[in-house]
């Protein structure tokens, strides 16, 4: 269950946030899919939005994505692809000015409900 953070700043609108919230299940999902235990679903990619405050250091991007994901040999061997493949779609709900940033940490992880 991949775990999507966006920390924006106050150049980025709660509106557009919400926007980019709501495409990135999707795109998450279509992006770092891979066959057997690593398939993923978009209802299965949490989003958390958050505001940068006072305490955040050297963020020099207005909007930033952190993607928490389960590290698969498939999904490491094209990782900048993939990047670069949410970064491009997630581009389209962005206004021109704003920079951001796609960051994908793959690694091993455990989840369970209770």
């Amino acid at each position: 269950m991949p775990l999507v953070i966006i920390s924006k700043n106050y150049r980025v609108s709660r509106k557009v946030a919400e926007n980019v919230a709501t495409h990135l299940p999707r795109i998450t999902a279509r992006a770092l899919s891979v066959v057997g235990e690593g398939r993923l679903a978009p209802k299965e990619v949490e989003v958390w939005i958050r505001n940068s405050g006072h305490d955040d250091r050297n963020t020099r991007r207005d909007l930033r994505i952190v993607i928490f994901a389960n590290s698969y040999p498939a999904r490491n061997e094209n990782l900048e692809e993939r990047a670069r493949e949410i970064a491009k779609m997630v581009h389209r709900y962005v206004p021109p000015k704003v920079k951001s940033y796609v960051w994908i940490l793959l690694s091993h992880s455990a989840f369970h409900k209770f």
